[in-house]
């Protein structure tokens, strides 16, 4: 008997100190590494802190609302006529057509022949999923890129160029998603810094959030050339002809 009560008595201490623990760790203050239009940003929100994951969620954190902000604040400016989307669509699908066009019937022949494999239902299974994937490749290359795709491009360009327009030009970086008005974009962080509409109060992390725009080795993506800037950004061909 006296043996069970020690037992017990040793468990509920076991159990009490687990318990405080938990007190604890839920009474320890979040450290406070920065705020966004006055809402605080902690250190426990980065999930990874490893060095190669830590730019693209401190961006994540402070870039992301600041964003947004813009773009809610800008919305008619930035939303796509219909003869904008209508002009890029036309445009990107047929610049897609020109691409493919050698290509274009041997794909769409084998396309047909995989329908046809898939459809009898005979291969092994591991074949049947290469087919698959084979076949959704074929059908991904041969699809043109559409609306989405033009819509999703012109909303990018045109808050790249009012970015550009507002913040004094200067160069463009070239990206798989679209052109990114690189200088201009840092001038209007620096200046939503002044403005109090975010500070980063940790330093190494605030190096960490510009090092995007100042220690970043872009290369050739990277230009300052006018003519090339006015061609591919500030005039493209996929925009409507001005009357």
């Amino acid at each position: 008997m006296l043996s069970g009560w020690k037992s017990l008595g040793v468990g509920m201490g076991i159990m009490l100190a687990a318990w405080n623990g938990l007190v604890a760790e839920e009474q320890k203050p979040r450290e406070q590494i920065g705020e966004v239009f006055g809402k605080p940003v902690y250190r426990d929100q980065i999930a990874n802190p490893d060095p190669a994951a830590l730019r693209d969620q401190v961006l994540q954190l402070f870039l992301v609302p600041l964003m947004e902000r813009y773009q809610e604040e800008h919305a008619a400016e930035l939303t796509p006529t219909e003869a904008e989307l209508a002009t890029a669509e036309k445009f990107f699908n047929e610049q897609h057509e020109e691409r493919i066009r050698k290509e274009k019937p041997a794909m769409t022949k084998r396309l047909a022949e995989l329908n046809d494999l898939l459809a009898a239902g005979k291969l092994p299974e591991e074949e049947s999923l290469q087919r698959t994937r084979e076949r959704s490749i074929l059908i991904i290359r041969l699809t043109p890129p559409g609306r989405d795709v033009a819509t999703m491009l012109l909303r990018n360009w045109k808050l790249q160029k009012s970015l550009y327009d507002r913040y004094g030009g200067g160069r463009i970086l070239f990206q798989q998603g679209g052109l990114e008005a690189f200088d201009a974009s840092l001038k209007w962080l620096k200046a939503e810094e002044e403005r109090g509409w975010f500070k980063i109060t940790d330093a190494k992390l605030r190096t960490t959030f510009y090092e995007y725009w100042t220690t970043m080795d872009h290369g050739a993506f990277l230009t300052a050339d006018e003519k090339r800037i006015r061609k591919e950004f500030l005039e493209p061909e996929w925009l409507p002809k001005k009357k």
